[in-house]
């Protein structure tokens, strides 16, 4: 059966990468899907009123004052979110994303330092050191289909104890969700929870972000302990 192929219709692309989920090898199909969709991503997320890139970058600058602090983005996708960094006056600023077609057109903007084309998982991030950043981003890309709860414990080896991290997660709902789909947010923000109780993160600020197509979104803004 043939992967499915992006249309000019942002609420339905969403739908269909929640249906990849169900997937054994989702990330894979779901990086594809990006790689097609690169090419208009970025006009379809505008027509859509994505405006969670500027919220995040925004949190971030509330929380990081030093400009030469070292960043990742983490699913950086296109850049969005490094733009709206660089704006403010971040001027070291990495990447990763599982869709290289995107990061190809993150490197035309000029925002970034170094782009890593690798999934946010269990796994290691492939020439990422340990305790290297000061500081994380991940916007629009926590919740079913895109990067669950096992993200974390890769966040805490690569960002430095004191380190920043802001976040969101998605509240867009499907009517007739399956019970899966619900279940995987539900784990998402346990485990949120688990780390602050665990003394890993210290909770800063959780509170709604308008995200897109006039939906919100969870935003979480953490210290890494």
């Amino acid at each position: 059966m043939a992967e499915p192929t992006p249309i000019r219709d942002t609420a339905e692309n969403v739908k269909v990468i929640y249906q990849m989920s169900a997937k054994t090898n989702f990330k894979e199909a779901v990086g594809q899907f990006y790689d097609k969709w690169a090419e208009h991503y970025d006009e379809d997320l505008e027509n859509s009123k994505y405006v969670a890139p500027v919220g995040g970058a925004e949190e971030l600058s509330k929380r990081v004052e030093d400009k030469n602090a070292l960043i990742i983005d983490c699913a950086a996708g296109t850049g969005q979110v490094g733009v709206e960094l660089a704006k403010r006056g971040f001027k070291n600023i990495d990447a990763v994303d599982l869709s290289q077609k995107s990061l190809d057109i993150s490197a035309s903007k000029g925002v970034y330092r170094k782009l890593f084309c690798d999934s946010l998982g269990k796994n290691k991030i492939k020439g990422v050191e340990d305790g290297c950043y000061d500081a994380l981003t991940c916007i629009g890309a926590i919740g079913v289909g895109h990067i669950a709860e096992d993200a974390f414990v890769e966040w805490n080896r690569i960002v430095k104890k004191g380190g920043i991290m802001v976040f969101s997660a998605s509240k867009i709902s499907f009517e007739n969700e399956p019970e899966r789909q619900k279940e995987i947010k539900n784990q998402i923000r346990a485990a949120i929870k688990d780390l602050v109780e665990q003394g890993q993160w210290e909770m800063l600020e959780h509170k709604d972000m308008d995200y897109l197509f006039g939906h919100q979104a969870d935003m979480f803004t953490v210290r890494r302990l």
